[in-house]
């Protein structure tokens, strides 16, 4: 599928949870996908969320890796759902939390 970025500044954390939520709702809401064999199939989406705050110190390639991670454990996890990666740009180990994990 198709991904895509949104940069949030000065966006609270719980807020982007709340509005991704809505975003994923809408879609599933949308006209169902009809499958080879003519079954429809709902749209879905999933959404991985890295957060940084003053006085993190990274790169773009940080805060980035950490939204793709837990984007692909929001997709490994059955997909529509917002996953919140839980590490500070420039740490390695990626710890995620499920926020509230089942969107439908």
């Amino acid at each position: 599928g198709d991904s895509f970025a949104v940069i949030l500044p000065r966006f609270e954390p719980h807020k982007a949870v709340a509005m991704l939520r809505l975003v994923l709702r809408k879609i599933w809401l949308l006209e169902s996908k009809e499958t080879e064999q003519g079954m429809q199939r709902p749209l879905t989406a999933s959404a991985g969320i890295a957060t940084l705050t003053a006085g993190d110190h990274c790169d773009s390639a940080d805060l980035i890796g950490a939204a793709i991670d837990a984007l692909l454990q929001a997709q490994n996890e059955g997909g529509n759902r917002v996953i919140t990666s839980t590490q500070r740009p420039g740490q390695r180990e990626l710890a995620l939390v499920s926020a509230n994990a089942d969107v439908i």
